[in-house]
């Protein structure tokens, strides 16, 4: 065969397989953020439909469906296997009576009866390994949210809390309901994973309420060992909360994930990252 067909082949080929790679990839980081935005993930079996057992006006197209089998949710909804829920249903798919299929979905309506709303996808067939594929999927969405996390950061270390200060008071903070009570944490670090390896003592704020808006933000306690994920504070000069701030539920974590962060510190950056941003939290 002349070089020059079979460059010409070999060119066809790898373009093919480019296309293929692609397809694939597109298809892998959809699914991600179909999973990342559902927390109720089934398979189930619809009832009725355009039927709901909640006291509600739902003008969308719904349905009530039997839940056969929960691939994924948090611990208190699973108990909703082999029950009933209001599902209202996605526009993209078609829907009927007796139709079985995985539910990508996430819970709107707690009380007698559940409603959940239908994430758009298109991955409602049953498949084998599920399980695994929404468990894959999961955890790169952790990765993705956390290497995003990690970037952001300008100190990552290994710490001890040797010190926890009082309540910062702030005349503006201490106007609002949604006080965040903020407190500067004190620590012997332990070991640098990024930035200056010179730093023998760190010092940050960190909001110490309890208040709906600062739950999820991490709390720290004298004795605490941990890596810590330090930012440069966002706040104005005048508030006096220069210096680093750990407000963000990423920004502590065990040290049994040490391996972990290291690899996803030497892990090359993506141009792009979806997973950051499409995780619903229950």
């Amino acid at each position: 065969m002349k070089p020059v067909i079979v460059l010409v082949v070999v060119m066809i080929l790898s373009a093919h397989l480019f296309g293929q790679y692609k397809k694939v990839a597109t298809s892998n980081a959809q699914f991600n953020a179909v999973v990342g935005r559902s927390t109720f993930i089934f398979v189930g079996t619809i009832l009725y439909m355009d039927s709901t057992d909640i006291k509600a006006n739902i003008h969308q197209r719904k349905g009530i469906v039997k839940v056969d089998t929960v691939i994924d949710a948090i611990d208190s909804d699973r108990k909703l296997q082999g029950k009933t829920v209001t599902v209202i249903f996605s526009s993209n798919a078609p829907h009927h009576n007796g139709g079985k299929q995985v539910f990508y979905t996430y819970v709107w309506s707690y009380g007698k009866s559940v409603g959940v709303l239908e994430v758009k996808n298109n991955f409602s067939t049953i498949t084998p390994g599920l399980v695994q594929k929404v468990k894959n999927a999961r955890q790169q969405i952790a990765d993705d949210s956390l290497s995003a996390e990690l970037k952001r950061s300008v100190i990552v270390a290994r710490c001890l809390v040797t010190r926890v200060g009082d309540s910062v008071y702030n005349s503006i903070f201490g106007r609002s309901e949604h006080n965040p009570r903020f407190r500067k944490a004190f620590f012997k670090v332990r070991q640098i994973l990024k930035g200056n390896p010179n730093i023998d003592t760190l010092s940050a704020y960190f909001a110490s309420s309890r208040d709906p808006m600062w739950v999820r933000a991490p709390k720290v306690s004298d004795s605490t060992t941990a890596i810590f994920l330090f930012r440069q504070s966002p706040f104005a000069p005048f508030l006096k909360l220069s210096g680093l701030v750990l407000l963000d539920t990423r920004d502590v974590q065990p040290e049994t994930e040490l391996d972990r962060i290291k690899k996803l510190l030497i892990t090359p950056k993506k141009l792009v990252s979806t997973s950051d941003k499409i995780i619903r939290h229950p």
